[in-house]
């Protein structure tokens, strides 16, 4: 496999796969930074492969960017060893952030690690 293409279109209009696609990239992710509040869009990937070989598109992924923007910032995000423990406990704190948040969740991985 030589890359990746991105085809990204407004929500309800299909993709122009006779032309380049909105980005291309050899790893299996990437980044949109033309996006705004508010805006819906549709994104497709292909594969490209030697001589000119593709794969079919992907199923579309519909993204819509909220607006208004959420109020996601939690501050004082801080984590530290428990000490006295044997491995496996780490103390996890954060500020309250705006009154507009009505909860935080904190998710898990239960894959090792060994640098963060």
């Amino acid at each position: 496999m030589l890359n990746f293409v991105v085809y990204r279109e407004a929500t309800g209009q299909t993709p122009d796969i006779t032309q380049p696609g909105y980005g291309s990239s050899v790893a299996n992710n990437t980044i949109d930074v033309g996006v705004q509040p508010g805006d819906a869009w549709t994104y497709w990937v292909r594969s490209v492969h030697d001589f000119g070989v593709t794969s079919n598109l992907s199923p579309p992924l519909e993204v819509v960017v909220p607006y208004p923007l959420p109020k996601s910032h939690v501050p004082d995000v801080a984590a530290s060893d428990a000490l006295s423990d044997t491995g496996g406990v780490m103390n996890i704190s954060w500020g309250q952030g705006d009154a507009s948040i009505v909860e935080h969740r904190i998710y898990l991985s239960p894959a090792n690690f060994s640098f963060i």
